[in-house]
Parts: structure tokens; sequence; C-alpha cells
């Protein structure tokens, strides 16, 4: 199929699309983090902080919003955070997405 405007336009419109969802998802991200960093939880703590429970297999115990059990630890919790905050703090990434997002 030969390559016209119409199909380079609808390109375009796809991923300024995603860049403004992502955009809105990097905000959101970046919210949560903020909140965490405030409730002051020690995910990664060498020994288990008293508020918080894990199950025998080392994940958290109970069951999540979702209703289902967690089959996650903390420290995975702590590096997914990292990950996040990261995603979160670079500003080429968020730059070059921004310029795409539609407000």
């Amino acid at each position: 199929m030969a390559l016209n405007l119409t199909r380079v336009q609808e390109e375009a419109d796809k991923f300024a699309d995603i860049c403004t969802r992502l955009s809105r998802l990097i905000d959101e991200i970046d919210g949560l983090v903020t909140h965490n960093s405030h409730q002051a939880i020690d995910w990664a703590a060498a020994s288990l902080p008293a508020y918080i429970e894990e199950d025998a297999d080392g994940n958290l115990s109970g069951v999540g919003s979702g209703h289902s059990t967690y089959t996650f630890s903390r420290q995975e919790v702590a590096n997914a955070i990292g990950s996040l905050a990261s995603l979160a703090a670079d500003s080429a990434l968020r730059g070059n997405i921004n310029h795409l997002a539609r407000p």
C-alpha cells in the first residue's frame, strides 16, 4: 500500500493519542509516587515493619482492592516505585511525549 498524506496523518494521530494518554498516566504516577513518599512506607526495610504483613511465600498478605490475593512482595513494590519514579522524572522522555500530547 502506497503512502499518502491521509495515511501519514492517521499514523501521526495515533501517536498523538497514545502520547496524550501516556502524559496523563505519567502525571498520575508522579502524584502516586509523591503520595507514597509522604506516607513514609519503608517498603524495602531490612526487617519486616510492623505495619506490613507477609504471607508464607513472602508476598503481601491479605486481599487487594481488586479482590485477589497479592502475588508480589514488598521489595517488588519498592522496585516498581523506583522504576515509576525514574519514568516520571525523565524530563527528556516527558518532553518528547508532551510535544505530541493533546490538551
